[in-house]
């Protein structure tokens, strides 16, 4: 029995710098190896604790061939590896066993949660074949039906074609035939998969399904590149607030050697894994690839004590190489070529790649440009090295904005890939404050009476009222419908108006000003702004959506003093910024009738205001601030985290996910989070935007969209609430937020964009951002729709990010955003 884990290190014999050493063919052909299965050009998946299945390897060519399963059996620290492929078989010694020997308890640790189930079909690869993601080419791992359940007994079953099963089925047991008992499994276990049906079949597969699916692990994440040092980003996406960083000149003429120096280290970065000049020092080929050809050369490397199996190479940013794996170099020229294609456009991985070969052959390179698998894995390796952190901030705008516009971005990924260490605002931990005196508030618009609300709309939506000419002489007979209807809502005007003494005389008295009969003979400009006053009263959003925090102390100034050079006080408010501007156009000064109604509103928003209130102004936490890492928590916002979300007992389901759906009183707004987070996807993307068009941050949302994304967001980095939040959902963002946090949200307007209106028709006009703009032409430049330009740009990299893994789909968004943002940055400083 071998045990299984890194050996020990063995100690190096002290060899002077200026007698290179070449290390064997062997060694070097079972590290090109470990290299290949490291950057996934040559695959090796976990399908259960003790079952793996990965590429067979063909030395003499150093490439990926076919497909072979392996089995590793562990006893406590002992065990065996046994594998399927021909020099296993021939020898009983291969690089899988090896490497599984060596390194697999690094790369897949036995302590993993997987299943060792054995009798399952695992589709364990999936690889898009056409841009238009029409076609894919799937394996599948099967058991034979009958027979023992071991690493003998699988087959890899491969499909080209569609998601309904068409395309062509090979099996390596039965290779003429086009179904046997293991494409059938295969074929169920898709659409089993395809659904997130157990029960699923395929519709031509007939008999009996034995299956099941799991999930296969990969030993591929980003890989650490031998390059380490941070890397500026690209000459034309830097800004001024970017350090200065040494120019490196472009790369005409490769190396003949590429020699160690001080700052040369090994992957691992482990303690001890940095160059050390009493070592051997070794020789090894390397190839560095250009924008129109590769060259061969010679790169100086030394084993690293640290780890089982690096070796210490050199940086090489200085002669502007990016060292991945000290066989492989590509020039930074090469790396920043891609980033610029897919933030200019959409240019997925695959795409790019065979652009860049053909380039290749157009030059008569002598050496092919590398396969996709290849250069993704080192493009990862190379952005987790960018400077990327002075970015997501407007210059105009500043650190943290008074005007942000919040979009739900359907940018996502499996939810199979998702790991437990994201972490988006929404989580609490055992930091977090707990509220137990928040709980739900009911009756909290200005008319506690449904009815009377229902009344009010009945008589003042429409056009506006005035008594028709033709009704004057009444000739019923000929009136238009028109005519009809307004006269029905005429009629209904007294008895409204004695509902609203009931409430306060206030209301009445105001109501039989504006609209008494007396004063519908003749249709009046005003009137039009009275009813709109009046409509806002009877919306079913809260008093607070009306008038918030600072409108509310606003207005009890202007109560105080109600004089005319008071009014642009209440410019937030256009309801009654705009029946004031009538009072004092018309009379000078303002009405009793105006001034007692809105007492009476300014009481009542008053009186909901402190029923909220129940928890003083939150504090900042300093301990968490700049400790999150946004490449593993995915969430990535240019203010560091300064709270965590509180936890609410006394609401029930707080923290839970918005399902969707619409009100089912038929009261509320209708057009509520109903497109989110399907078809086995992630959530999506929450972004915040800045008038510029400017991504202040970024969360992943693990299952779909909801008011506590952007609630949580907030509170969690703005050390005080910006003062206009604009949102698709804001209608209902809004009471979310001022139930669970007044005292932070009171002085925000929570309005819903230009773009996005339509489709909320029963929503109060409060809740309009385009209800503000005649009384505020400060909101007139905020450009509403930033969100829906950045989500615009971010469909270019909507498919790529859809078949990543999770930490490879943070990193992606990040560069595109950063590459987003400085390009708009950059505009902004060249008109400075």
């Amino acid at each position: 029995m071998e045990r299984i884990g890194p050996p020990e290190p063995v100690p190096y014999e002290i060899i002077p710098q200026s007698v290179p050493h070449r290390i064997s063919a062997s060694e070097e052909a079972y590290l090109i190896f470990v290299d290949a299965v490291l950057s996934e050009e040559c695959a090796l998946y976990q399908l259960s604790q003790s079952l793996f299945v990965g590429n067979g390897w063909n030395t003499r060519k150093s490439e990926a061939v076919g497909w072979c399963h392996i089995q590793r059996t562990i006893v406590g620290s002992e065990g065996s590896v046994i594998c399927m492929c021909p020099d296993f078989k021939n020898t009983d010694r291969c690089f899988h066993q090896r490497f599984l020997t060596g390194y697999g308890r690094h790369a897949f640790p036995f302590e993993c949660e997987m299943n060792d189930v054995s009798n399952l079909t695992f589709l364990f690869s999936r690889v898009e074949d056409s841009l238009f993601g029409d076609t894919f080419t799937n394996h599948f791992s099967v058991v034979n039906h009958s027979g023992y359940n071991n690493v003998k007994n699988r087959v890899v079953v491969e499909h080209h074609g569609d998601n309904n099963g068409g395309g062509t089925w090979t099996c390596p047991k039965e290779p003429s035939a086009s179904s046997c008992e293991h494409i059938l499994r295969a074929r169920n276990t898709l659409q089993q998969l395809l659904t997130c049906d157990p029960s699923a079949k395929d519709p031509s597969a007939s008999g009996e399904v034995f299956n099941g699916a799991n999930s296969p692990r990969s030993v591929a994440g980003i890989i650490s590149s031998v390059t380490y040092k941070a890397l500026p980003p690209p000459l034309w996406a830097r800004i001024k607030a970017d350090p200065c960083h040494p120019k490196v000149s472009a790369v005409r003429s490769p190396p003949s050697l590429i020699r160690l120096d001080s700052l040369s280290s090994c992957a691992c970065r482990r303690e001890g894994s940095q160059y050390d000049s009493t070592r051997r020092v070794e020789e090894r080929k390397c190839i560095i690839y250009n924008l129109l050809q590769a060259y061969q050369s010679i790169t100086e490397v030394q084993k690293c004590p640290a780890c089982v199996y690096g070796y210490i190479g050199p940086d090489a940013t200085n002669l502007g190489l990016f060292n991945f794996n000290n066989r492989t170099m590509f020039t930074l020229a090469v790396l920043d070529d891609y980033t610029a294609h897919f933030t200019k456009s959409e240019t997925p991985f695959v795409s790019w790649v065979a652009s860049t070969a053909c380039r290749y052959q157009n030059y008569e390179s002598s050496i092919s440009f590398v396969k996709e698998k290849l250069f993704r894995a080192a493009w990862f390796s190379y952005a987790r090295l960018l400077q990327l952190d002075e970015d997501m901030c407007c210059s105009r705008c500043g650190p943290t904005p008074n005007v942000t516009i919040w979009d739900g971005v359907t940018l996502s990924f499996n939810r199979k890939n998702l790991l437990s260490s994201l972490q988006p605002p929404t989580a609490s931990s055992n930091i977090s404050e707990t509220k137990s005196s928040i709980k739900p508030e009911v009756a909290l618009q200005f008319l506690i009476d449904r009815t009377l609300r229902r009344e009010i709309v009945a008589i003042l939506d429409g056009p506006v009222l005035c008594l028709p000419k033709e009704c004057q002489e009444p000739r019923p007979s000929q009136a238009s419908q028109g005519v009809l209807e307004m006269m029905a809502r005429i009629r209904l005007i007294p008895a409204l108006i004695q509902k609203l003494g009931t409430v306060d005389s206030s209301l009445s008295a105001a109501f039989n000003c504006w609209f008494g009969t007396a004063l519908l003979f003749s249709e009046r400009p005003s009137q039009a702004v009275h009813q709109e006053f009046f409509l806002q009263l009877a919306a079913e959003e809260s008093a607070l959506q009306f008038l918030n925090g600072r409108g509310i102390q606003n207005l009890r100034q202007f109560l105080q003093h109600p004089r005319r050079n008071t009014i642009s006080l209440l410019r937030l408010c256009p309801a009654i910024f705009k029946i004031l501007s009538i009072d004092f156009e018309i009379l000078g000064t303002i009405s009793s009738e105006t001034f007692e109604v809105l007492k009476w509103v300014y009481i009542r928003a008053t009186l909901v205001l402190t029923r909220l209130k129940k928890y003083d102004y939150p504090q900042l936490v300093p301990e968490l601030i700049g400790k999150d890492d946004w490449r593993t928590t995915g969430t990535c916002y240019g203010m560091p985290q300064i709270r965590k979300r509180p936890r609410y007992p006394g609401i029930p389901q707080d923290n839970a996910t918005d399902l969707g759906g619409v009100d089912l009183r038929g009261e509320g707004c209708q057009k509520f989070y109903s497109t989110y987070g399907k078809n086995r996807m992630t959530g999506g993307l929450m972004c915040v935007w800045c008038p510029h068009s400017v991504c202040y941050g970024f969360h992943i949302i693990p299952q779909s969209e909801g008011r506590n994304d952007v609630f949580s967001a907030i509170y969690t980095r703005w050390k005080k609430a910006p003062e206009v939040i604009v949102y698709d959902f804001a209608c209902a963002l809004q009471p979310y937020c001022m139930l669970r946090e007044p005292e932070f949200f009171s002085d925000t307007l929570f309005v819903i964009d230009a773009f996005h209106a339509k489709g909320h028709t029963k929503c109060g006009h409060a809740s309009f951002l385009t209800n503000y703009l005649d009384t505020n032409p400060g909101l007139i430049l905020v450009n509403s729709s930033a969100g829906e330009s950045g989500n615009s740009g971010i469909r270019r990299i909507r498919k790529s990010v859809s078949y990543m893994s999770q930490d490879r789909a943070i990193i992606y968004t990040r560069v595109f955003l950063s590459i987003w943002n400085r390009q708009r940055i950059r505009g902004m400083e060249s008109l400075m």
